[in-house]
């Protein structure tokens, strides 16, 4: 996907843990790409989304860390927001956030950086995107894959 002319990056990542320290450098702790379940419930598999999260459901938890940068001495406001597309074709999408571009440093590019955590409930296996949209166009996906676990080997 091309990037709008301002910016010279978008990445995106999923992780089980971070760190924000205090000089604000953030660490990713266990990237994740691949999660090992059981089966989903019936009542979990016919789930839908808006509707009362069935008791005995899985739940996955991760977190979404974006990172945008600008050119140098780019400086704006834009929306930004984080957006899933399941295995359904279905689009979930989280609160919008205004992100303000800016650099601490004259001669770096202006950056911004996001934090999300993000909970999925577990109706059938497959592959679902992450999506990181800046004013409604695409910047940065990633993905990860709900799979079953697998069946020892004799």
């Amino acid at each position: 996907m091309p990037l709008p002319a301002f910016l010279t990056s978008a990445n995106l990542i999923l992780c089980e843990r971070f760190l924000l320290e205090k000089d604000e450098v953030l660490s990713a702790i266990r990237l994740i790409e691949v999660f090992v379940v059981t089966p989903p419930s019936p009542e979990a598999a016919a789930w839908e989304q808006g509707n009362p999260i069935p008791p005995n459901a899985q739940k996955l938890r991760a977190f979404v860390v974006g990172h945008i940068k600008a050119t140098v001495g780019y400086t704006g406001t834009h929306r930004m927001s984080v957006r899933i597309l399941n295995t359904r074709n279905e689009w979930i999408e989280m609160p919008e956030q205004i992100a303000i571009f800016s650099s601490r440093f004259a001669d770096a590019p202006a950056a911004i950086g996001m934090i999300a955590e993000i909970t999925v409930i577990v109706r059938n296996y497959g592959t679902n995107y992450v999506c990181l949209f800046l004013d409604d166009e695409e910047v940065a996906r990633t993905s990860f894959t709900i799979t079953a676990i697998p069946e020892p080997q004799a």
